[in-house]
């Protein structure tokens, strides 16, 4: 009687730890997924407010650049901290964490209050990139951080922190029947930058005893390989918004940073799943990746299509630039979801690369990619079929020889994606189908 009873109360707490973990689950679901479109919402909605396309494409502009200058600015620290916190179990490293902090904000507030005060060249798009790297490093250590404790609610706030922000000001044009301006995000994303400063700087007081410059210097010893990696994909996947400015202007840039984030929603979902199947992805034997791989990547190129007709119907009657642009832009959204999906690709095969320790031969590999595509791009401006749309094609192109690469490592190391491979360049021969029937008849 009594075993069974124990038995029952063993079922018991199994389900009721069960249900608890799931409905756990579900609300992390719902809160990542808010984040998430708040993030993906809040630059789009903000296009609504720009009286003129290229001021919209001057923002954009310098959120590319800011997002380039993060991993310099962040030193590599966000390897260093899991590795430090989690794998070494070496509490006293935070300090070095927080100290780093406060070191970039503090040093920017000052530059800032110079520039301001001797130039008055506040609204800079030098300037306003380097705010947003600011911002971005901030709220990404500070999230790490809040990962390696598990406070996961904790971390995916600071992380959407930037996005939130630029919603609030969102919110507050619609209220006021206000117009954006570079200005006015100059200095609330300085007062952003300034509350984050007091944050790691209260966090930094608490922990400085534990502090000192030699586990400062170990730490972005630490991370200073990964850098030259994380620039050359950020460099490979971002590089056509800074091009797109510098060859056609500010205005290309905000029509290329509006369809560029509506075709970025499949990299939402991506992300979604990522999470959620992580462990099971990159811990499954290789013929199961393999079928699995395939088959979400169907998925993905199906939600493609359902975002390519349902943009007339989502966006042309609240966003003026997709109004205005739709009709000779169809090309441009089909070009960039090409692009998102090569984009995914070389994201799943990131981790495997890492995991198989592959990282340095693969740098090797992607910098001749992006030297050739560099050389391409600058002998194709000559032609009179040079595009906005032939540079993200040519963009695609690179990140596609990429993943190539990432498969021939594997596959040297004895780990073949077949059925990948084959589905990618049967995708690759359709959308060139695809693109040159758009470019006859659209």
């Amino acid at each position: 009687m009594l075993k069974y009873t124990q038995n029952k109360l063993s079922t018991f707490e199994r389900s009721s730890s069960f249900k608890k973990n799931t409905l756990k689950l579900i609300s992390f679901a719902i809160v990542f997924v808010g984040l998430k479109l708040n993030a993906l919402s809040a630059a789009l909605i903000l296009s609504k407010f720009f009286p003129f396309t290229q001021d919209f494409g001057r923002f954009d502009y310098a959120l590319t650049v800011g997002l380039l200058l993060t991993i310099f600015i962040g030193g590599g620290l966000h390897v260093s901290i899991p590795f430090y916190l989690l794998k070494e179990k070496k509490k006293e490293f935070e300090s070095v964490f927080y100290f780093h902090g406060l070191l970039i904000s503090s040093l920017f507030l000052i530059t800032f209050w110079l520039i301001h005060v001797y130039s008055n060249q506040s609204a800079s798009i030098i300037l306003l990139s380097i705010s947003l790297a600011v911002i971005i490093t901030l709220q990404n250590l500070a999230a790490i951080i809040n990962k390696s404790k598990e406070k996961i609610y904790l971390a995916v706030f600071l992380e959407a922190s930037l996005f939130l922000t630029i919603n609030c000001y969102n919110l507050y044009l619609l209220k006021t029947s206000g117009t954006a301006s570079i200005e006015h995000l100059q200095y609330i994303f300085i007062a952003l930058v300034f509350i984050l400063a007091n944050f790691y700087g209260i966090k930094f007081m608490k922990h400085r005893k534990c502090f000192s410059i030699k586990k400062y210097f170990l730490a972005l010893k630490f991370g200073r390989p990964l850098i030259l990696g994380l620039f050359l994909i950020i460099l490979l996947t971002g590089s056509g918004r800074i091009l797109a400015g510098h060859l056609w202007g500010m205005e290309t840039v905000g029509i290329y940073g509006i369809y560029f984030r509506m075709a970025a929603i499949v990299i939402l979902v991506h992300q979604i799943l990522n999470i959620a199947f992580f462990k099971k992805i990159y811990q499954g034997q290789t013929n199961l990746l393999d079928y699995w791989f395939e088959k979400y990547l169907l998925g993905i190129i199906l939600l493609s299509f359902i975002i390519y007709y349902l943009i007339p119907f989502l966006s042309i009657p609240y966003l003026t630039i997709v109004a205005n642009s739709w009709n000779n832009s169809k090309l441009l959204m089909i070009a960039l979801q090409v692009q998102m999906f090569l984009w995914i690709i070389l994201a799943l095969f990131e981790n495997v690369i890492n995991r198989e320790k592959l990282s340095t031969a693969f740098n090797k590999g992607i910098l001749w990619i992006i030297l050739t595509t560099g050389v391409i791009i600058l002998l194709s401006q000559f032609s009179p079929f040079f595009n906005l749309e032939l540079l993200i094609l040519l963009n695609s192109g690179a990140i596609y020889f990429a993943v190539e690469w990432q498969l021939r490592l594997l596959r040297k190391k004895g780990i073949p994606f077949v059925k990948t491979q084959r589905f990618l360049r049967l995708t690759i021969i359709a959308s060139i189908i695809l693109i040159t029937f758009s470019l006859l008849y659209i």
